[in-house]
């Protein structure tokens, strides 16, 4: 509930494609990988992972971040190959 309500202030307050924004999506992501919705968290990290790229780059703090959560989320998905071409290309180790 408050991450919902941290998203949504986020959004408006700053726009859809903020870096804060994007960890707010991070945020929300994580809350829902660990409930079990995995389908969902993916949503939520790979948004915020786009946004991270887009607006920080590869190699800032925020977009190591939300790779590392979204290629453990696709391990945890059995997705092992797309976990590991996303550690790739951001140089984080496999």
């Amino acid at each position: 509930m408050y991450c919902e309500r941290a998203l949504a202030i986020s959004e408006k307050a700053l726009g859809p494609d903020h870096p804060d924004t994007a960890m707010s999506l991070n945020n929300r992501g994580a809350l829902l990988q660990d409930q079990g919705d995995l389908a969902g968290a993916r949503l939520y990290y790979e948004r915020a992972l786009d946004i991270c790229e887009k607006k920080l780059g590869l190699a800032h703090p925020n977009t190591q971040l939300v790779a590392t959560n979204t290629a453990s989320l696709l391990d945890e998905l059995k997705l092992r190959d797309e976990a590991k071409a996303l550690r790739s290309k951001l140089g984080l180790p496999d």
